[in-house]
């Protein structure tokens, strides 16, 4: 190979001209060896090509030449988020006229800040909206996205963020931290003004506790009067506690061997496992896009009456006395009683060994260290164990769920 080339970029240029051209590879590493490589696309009949070879050739090349003539153009055009300045002004433009409803944007941007696409997450009326934290989890990872700016305006006149505001915030940067996208800013835009909360120091931080892909209600009012018919919901769906269960999780690793993987797993402790956290989250969070509604795993609960209680069940994990412990977080609209409660812990247990946890243990998450299975019921002393009892055993457990209503 020419010493003037890079040997992995050489040879994956030369394994792309093979499967894209049909080029013996062959042939072309002993062309490259004394070469230049860009012979082949720039003056191709030095490669002795057949006719079906060359026709590819040239359509590479033209394929490449439009490429770069689009970016270029797309350089001049290109909108750049890098300042709250910035992103208020731009929200502003597409908000400040909205006067008859709320609307939920979000700017989904790359490592440069700069905006890959713009999208309408929710439209409301004139004094609220309801978003789908789901939706913008989809949209940011179809996008393939760094970082997002969120926006949305007060038909009502007032640029301070409402304490939904606040709280949805709080919520998406939960939801995106453990895949490393950052919530840069929320821009509350009303009438021709603007109010970064970035800029104001009211970014709020993650929290396991706040993770929740359920529907979210904003206003700029305190107090919302739901209205079912435009909104499409039903208000018994508001939830009246949170019940957290708690099991231990068992994760393995595939050692690599001389020349594969071995085929005896190893068991990784859960205390070791905390530096994978993040990567199970984003793991989690990813396998969480299939469910179709706002109700995660409930939406499977059959028995109709514990149905009507449990309005939404999602997993997650959570670093506990310094070792990860699987969760459940149950979004309650009414008590459950102790009969209830145990046909729900019945209900986690066979979601974790043959339902949502069979599915989620068979798919290996990549580490720094290599891929990992993570279980939620292999576990050798598995068991169920409720917030309370979480807490009689950690004192100093700082977690606790969100009471709404």
């Amino acid at each position: 190979m020419n010493k003037n080339y890079d040997e992995a970029y050489a040879s994956s240029f030369i394994k792309g001209l093979t499967t894209l051209i049909g080029l013996p590879e062959r042939k072309l590493r002993r062309y490259a060896s004394g070469n230049n490589l860009f012979n082949v696309l720039e003056h191709p009949n030095i490669i002795g090509p057949n006719e079906q070879q060359l026709e590819k050739i040239n359509l590479l090349n033209e394929f490449l030449s439009t490429y770069k003539l689009m970016k270029m153009q797309e350089q001049e055009t290109k909108i750049c988020l890098n300042s709250s300045a910035k992103a208020g002004e731009y929200f502003a433009s597409m908000l400040g006229g909205v006067k008859n409803k709320e609307k939920f944007l979000a700017a989904f941007l790359d490592s440069g800040n700069n905006v890959i696409e713009t999208r309408s997450m929710s439209e409301g009326t004139i004094g609220e909206a309801v978003v789908y934290p789901r939706d913008i989890l989809k949209a940011a990872l179809d996008c393939d996205c760094k970082s997002i700016v969120i926006s949305h305006n007060h038909p009502g006149g007032s640029i301070k963020p409402s304490p939904q505001d606040v709280d949805l915030t709080q919520r998406l940067v939960s939801i995106f931290s453990p895949l490393n996208i950052s919530i840069l800013d929320h821009i509350i835009v009303a009438n021709s003004g603007y109010r970064s909360m970035a800029e104001t120091g009211e970014m709020p931080s993650a929290s396991h506790s706040k993770v929740s892909y359920e529907a979210f209600k904003l206003s700029d009012e305190n107090k919302v009067k739901e209205d079912e018919t435009k909104m499409g919901m039903d208000t018994k769906y508001d939830e009246v506690e949170t019940m957290r269960i708690f099991f231990p999780l068992k994760i393995i690793t595939y050692p690599q061997g001389e020349y594969r993987l071995d085929d005896n797993p190893v068991d990784i402790t859960p205390a070791e496992v905390v530096a994978y956290e993040d990567a199970i989250l984003a793991a989690i969070a990813k396998e969480n896009r299939q469910f179709k509604n706002d109700c995660g795993l409930a939406e499977y609960i059959h028995d109709e009456a514990l149905n009507k209680k449990v309005h939404s069940l999602y997993p997650s994990v959570e670093i506990i006395d310094g070792e990860l412990w699987g969760v459940m977080t149950a979004g309650l609209r009414e008590a459950l009683s102790g009969e209830e409660t145990a046909e729900l812990l019945d209900f986690v247990t066979g979601q974790n060994s043959d339902g949502y946890g069979e599915g989620f243990e068979q798919r290996p998450i990549k580490t720094p260290d290599g891929e990992i299975y993570v279980s939620f019921w292999n576990h050798e002393n598995y068991s169920l164990k409720l917030e309370q009892e979480m807490r009689n055993s950690s004192p100093d457990l700082g977690y606790g769920g969100q009471v709404m209503g």
